[in-house]
């Protein structure tokens, strides 16, 4: 209504600039006039033109307050305010439709309007809004101006309005705390149905009916109830709270210190026992601590049965990584109040209830308290159990420290075995410190065998992390080498220690080294090969002199025989005849299953043929001196011939 009675007013104001127009027909400066007024109202239009596009744009209807604030245009202000809380739905709002109100009751607090500020808050409160924490925020805005009216009014001095301001706001918030009559009807009747309390019951009830669960509006009235109210109610309030079960750790903790300030001390207990049979941990581990260092501040040792309990009952839920704190705490009571062996039960349950992150550093505080109470012998037991349950690093640390103590007591034979026990889970590459130690042990106290028995246990050490080592080889910032570079720098070695390579080494032969896959000249040929094809035609050829050497071995006898530095030598009773033989060795038939179905069927035709020479007599004596596999050999080869002179026909 407000957009279209502007659009009328400048309907008008253009008849009337048409009637001024001067008698000559120049409406020059009439034309300047309405561009700048055009101008100046720019904003204003852009404006309106947005809201036509989304009325329920919050943010949107706080910028054209603002422009005509900064126009000081008092009476715009207001008339946007009002439009704009009649049209902005809460159910389709973009933003927050609160702050409209709160803005709008701000607007005239500032101008002294108190009473109409109260008014537009009284309707906000009113308003159905989609959240809970929508209309708790109404309210604790409402108590925020009642509590600056009362500053105002203690500045004037005028100390009834300061209080009258001060009930106004306890008033506020004990109707915002309220339940009302029908969310008590409707609890009544969804007990007696038996219907859950779970959010999927409470999303149609009405956010009036909710926001006396609210910790937000509760929060700021327990402040008012603490300040201006009396014990009395101030208690009352905080016993509501925890039977709503809408407390936070930090309510219950403002609650103990409340009644502590007031001497209730018994009263702050039962509400740490409250407290903390509501919450779990983690949410329960500051209540435990203040609960504790309060109980113990107060009794000392007096109750210390009672103490006992409450740390017990505090370390049999916590969890291993909130642990340490209460079990140093439970130590410390044992050891000023207690007595030193449970003290040192207290260590030993702590070493075993801490994260593993946790454990050595406990062991050293355990071993600590140890040594100081019972003496440093009493210490080897604890550094035994720890070095079996630690992770292997902290574990060796904790060997070189249990070392370290026994030569310092002169058990040499001690260290050393702890030395030997730790090196077992210590990896020489990343733990070089350890070894040292050892190393620095043995010179210092040790001879030639135990340097040997430390250096054999450092190679067996090392060839089991040998897979580690290699991670952490792969892992490493060196320089990567291709083929290439590889095999030349191979060359240049081979070239300083004066070794030739092969003519068919196809490193050297060719066109040269390439990468992988990349075609050169082969070594004998023209034809191009691959790295692969050049490896394997050169492994051919070894294989091939491999097997040409051997069986020239077998037929001449292999040349000269080279010496064999693992000859045994044989004793005079083994002495060979004058013509090199030994005398009566007896012959055994080789299997056929040996020489395959061919050897086999030659050798049975030479044993055959041998045997005819016997018969008849002849045969030379180099013949009757050969064996079996000599004259197959001998077959072979005369066959051979015989099938090459064939083939030359």
């Amino acid at each position: 209504a407000k957009m279209q009675q502007e659009e009328e007013d400048d309907d008008e104001e253009e008849d009337e600039e048409e009637e001024d127009m001067d008698v000559e027909g120049n409406d020059m400066d009439l034309r300047l006039a309405r561009l700048e007024h055009l101008m100046e109202r720019r904003p204003i239009l852009l404006s309106s033109v947005l809201l036509r596009q989304n009325p329920h744009n919050v943010a949107e209807w706080h910028k054209r307050v603002k422009l005509y604030k900064d126009a000081n245009d008092a009476r715009n202000v207001i008339q946007t305010f009002a439009e704009a809380v009649k049209t902005v739905d809460p159910e389709h709002a973009t933003g927050k439709p609160h702050t409209l109100w709160l803005s709008f009751a701000e607007f005239y607090e500032t101008h002294g309007d108190i009473d109409s500020s109260r008014q537009i808050l009284e309707k906000a409160c009113a308003v159905e809004y989609k959240t809970v924490d929508d209309l708790a925020s109404v309210f604790c805005s409402w108590g925020e101006m009642e509590l600056r009216q009362a500053e105002v009014a203690t500045e004037e001095g005028d100390p009834d309005g300061a209080a009258e301001a001060y009930q106004s706001a306890l008033t506020v918030m004990q109707r915002a705390t309220a339940e009302p009559s029908l969310a008590v009807r409707r609890r009544r009747m969804m007990e007696a149905s038996g219907a859950g309390k779970g959010d999927a019951m409470m999303e149609g009830v009405p956010c009036a009916e909710r926001v006396h669960k609210s910790v937000k509006v509760w929060t700021f009235y327990l402040d008012l109830e603490e300040s201006l109210g009396t014990i009395e109610t101030a208690k009352a309030a905080y016993d509501r709270v925890l039977e709503l079960r809408i407390a936070t750790p930090q309510i219950v903790l403002n609650y103990s210190t409340f009644l502590e300030e007031n001497k209730y001390f018994e009263e702050s207990f039962t509400v740490f026992e409250k407290g903390i049979a509501t919450f779990n941990w983690p949410h329960v581990k500051p209540l435990w601590h203040r609960y504790l260092d309060q109980f113990i501040a107060r009794y000392g040792g007096t109750k210390l049965e009672r103490a006992r309990d409450l740390f017990e009952q505090a370390v049999s839920k916590c969890p291993a990584d909130c642990a340490a704190e209460l079990y140093l705490k439970y130590a410390k009571l044992e050891e000023e109040h207690g007595l030193v062996r449970h003290a040192m039960g207290v260590y030993d349950r702590a070493t075993r209830a801490v994260t593993d992150k946790q454990k050595l550093d406990m062991y050293m505080l355990y071993i600590k308290k140890a040594e100081s109470y019972y003496g440093v012998t009493r210490t080897r037991e604890i550094h035994e159990v720890a070095i079996k349950s630690l992770p292997d690093k902290e574990a060796q640390q904790m060997s070189l420290t249990y070392a370290t103590m026994e030569k310092k007591l002169g058990e040499v034979d001690r260290a050393r075995a702890i030395f030997s026990h730790g090196g077992q889970f210590t990896n020489p590459r990343r733990e070089p410190k350890y070894w040292k130690e050892w190393h620095d042990f043995e010179v210092a106290h040790g001879n030639e065998d135990t340097f040997r028995d430390m250096l054999r246990i450092k190679r067996s050490v090392q060839t089991a992390f040998a897979q580690e080592t290699f991670h952490d080889m792969g892992n490493s910032e060196a320089p990567v080498q291709s083929d290439a570079e590889a095999l030349a720098k191979q060359a240049e070695r081979d070239a300083r220690l004066g070794i030739t390579p092969a003519a068919g080494d196809p490193g050297t032969a060719g066109v040269g080294v390439n990468a992988a896959g990349v075609k050169r000249k082969a070594a004998e040929g023209g034809a191009a090969e691959t790295d692969m094809e050049a490896l394997e035609r050169q492994a051919s050829k070894i294989m091939a002199a491999t097997k040409q050497a051997e069986l020239d071995a077998a037929t001449n006898g292999g040349g000269a025989a080279e010496e064999n530095p693992e000859e045994i030598d044989l004793d005079e009773e083994f002495d060979l005849d004058d013509e090199g033989e030994v005398e009566s060795v007896q012959q055994k038939a080789v299997p056929a299953a040996v020489f395959g179905e061919t050897l086999a069927k030659s050798r049975d035709e030479a044993l055959a043929k041998e045997a005819e020479e016997k018969a008849n007599g002849g045969g030379e004596e180099q013949e009757d001196r050969m064996g079996a596999l000599e004259r197959m050999k001998r077959e072979a080869e005369k066959e051979e011939k015989a099938k090459k002179h064939t083939g030359w026909r």
